[in-house]
Parts: C-alpha cells; structure tokens; sequence
C-alpha cells in the first residue's frame, strides 16, 4: 500500500470525527467523512479512497459488511481499511489491516496509519 493520500470514514459518532482529524492533521492526506454504509457507497467511487476507516456498528449495515461491498466493486480490489470500534471484530476480511479500539488516542491512530505507509514502501 502506498501512503494513502485520501482517507474515507465510515462513523456516525461526531466526537470520534473530531478524533480522527486531529489524528490526521499532519499527516499527508484528504479526509472525508460518511455517518453511514448508504452514503459511504455512494460517494466512494467519486472520492477514491486508498484507506478506509471503519466503525463496526453502522445505522444501516455492519462497518465489515460495507468494506466487503467495497472492495467488490471494480478497481477497489486493493483497497485497505482499519477498524475503529469499541466491539472486538469477530473475523477480519482481506484487506483490513488492523483493529483500534474506542476511545482512541488521536496519536495512536497517525502512528499506525504510519506505520502501515512504512512496512508498504
């Protein structure tokens, strides 16, 4: 995975918005933001997201379900996500490289998002 210059949210929780921001703030990338699966599938195609991150529990479907439908549709076969949940994923899909538990340090979720640009490079 090369640095991800465009990172999607999936999160219907507005402080973990907040969060996430000031996680990113330095880092080199775009954030966008959907509150559910619906407008995530949505805008996805016109955004192009190289990173997904991903809440497990959506107003609409599951945060693993949506990837899945994600990297279904054509030329998303490599894309990547990271969990952001409170709940222990019960099994990751491919693709999906690692879990952050909620409430997370802002400097936790940069420094494995990092850490995931170095090991790629």
């Amino acid at each position: 995975m090369s640095a991800p210059a465009r990172i999607l949210q999936v999160e219907d929780d507005p402080d973990v918005w907040l969060l996430t921001q000031i996680a990113l703030k330095r880092l080199p990338c775009e954030l966008q933001v959907c509150v559910d699966g619906a407008s995530a599938l949505a805008s996805h195609q016109a955004f192009q997201p190289d990173l997904v991150l991903l809440d497990l529990q959506l107003p609409d479907l599951s945060g693993l379900e949506l990837f899945v439908r994600l990297r279904q549709q054509p030329g998303n076969a490599d894309l990547y996500g990271i969990i952001l949940s409170a709940s222990e994923p019960p099994q990751l899909p491919v693709g999906i490289l690692g879990h952050i538990r909620k409430p997370f340090n802002p400097l936790e979720l940069a420094t494995h998002i990092l850490a995931l640009w170095a090991s790629s490079s």
